[in-house]
C-alpha cells in the first residue's frame, strides 16, 4: 500500500495561520486605546494571518489560500460550539459572526488581488503584491466592521469621518506598516518552501 504523501511546510502554515486567527478572535474582546483611537487587541495579531496568507498565496497558490482561510473560520466556529455546549458560554453573538464575515471577504480581495497581480507581473515584485492586496484589504475590513458597528451604536453622520480615519485608515497603515516589516522574512521562506517543493 502506498503511503499518503502529506506537506508539512503546508500543513504547518496551515496550523499556524489558524491559530494565529483564532488568538485573534480572543483576544478582541480586549479594547485598547493608541493616540486616542480605540482597537480590539486582536488587531495587532491579524498582521501575522496576512503574513501567513502572502506565504501560502505566493507558494502554493489561490485556492490553498481560500482553503486555508475556510478551515481557520470553521475552527472559529467549532471553538465557539463546544465552549457553548461544555462550559455554557453565550453564543456568538451578531458581532463575532460579522467579524467572521469580514475576514472571510478581506482575506479573499486580498487573494484575489495578489493571484491577479501575480498573473500580470509574471511572479516578479512579490513586494508590490503584498503591500497592495494588504492595503485594500485592511480598508475594506477595517470598513465593513468599524462603520456599521459605529452607526448601530448611534454615531451620527457628522461623527463617523474621525471612526473612519482612525479606524479604517490608521488601523491599515498600522497593519500594512507591520506587513512591510516583514517582507524580507515572507521572501526569505518562500525562497526556501520552493527549494523544498521543487525537490519532490
Amino acid at each position: 500500500m502506498q503511503k499518503l504523501k502529506v506537506d508539512l511546510p503546508f500543513l504547518f502554515l496551515t496550523v499556524l495561520t489558524t491559530a494565529f486567527y483564532m488568538m485573534a478572535q480572543f483576544l478582541g474582546m480586549k479594547l485598547v486605546s493608541i493616540f486616542g483611537f480605540t482597537f480590539n487587541s486582536g488587531f495587532f495579531v491579524l498582521p501575522f494571518v496576512f503574513i501567513m496568507s502572502n506565504i501560502i498565496s505566493e507558494v502554493y497558490g489561490y485556492k490553498n489560500s481560500r482553503y486555508v482561510s475556510y478551515v481557520s473560520v470553521g475552527c472559529v466556529f467549532l471553538l465557539w460550539f463546544f465552549m457553548l455546549l461544555v462550559m455554557g458560554m453565550p453564543a456568538m453573538d451578531g458581532w463575532g459572526l460579522q467579524s467572521q464575515f469580514v475576514f472571510l471577504f478581506s482575506d479573499f480581495t486580498k487573494d484575489m488581488i495578489f493571484e491577479k497581480m501575480k498573473m500580470t507581473n509574471e511572479n516578479k515584485k512579490l513586494w508590490l503584491r503584498i503591500i497592495v492586496s494588504s492595503v485594500v484589504a485592511s480598508i475594506v475590513g477595517n470598513f465593513m466592521f468599524n462603520v456599521p458597528m459605529a452607526i448601530v451604536r448611534g454615531t451620527s453622520i457628522f461623527n463617523l469621518l474621525p471612526v473612519i480615519y482612525g479606524n479604517v485608515f490608521i488601523g491599515m497603515l498600522i497593519k500594512v506598516g507591520f506587513e512591510i516589516l516583514f517582507i524580507p522574512v515572507i521572501y526569505f521562506v518562500c525562497h526556501h518552501l520552493r527549494i523544498a517543493h521543487d525537490k519532490k
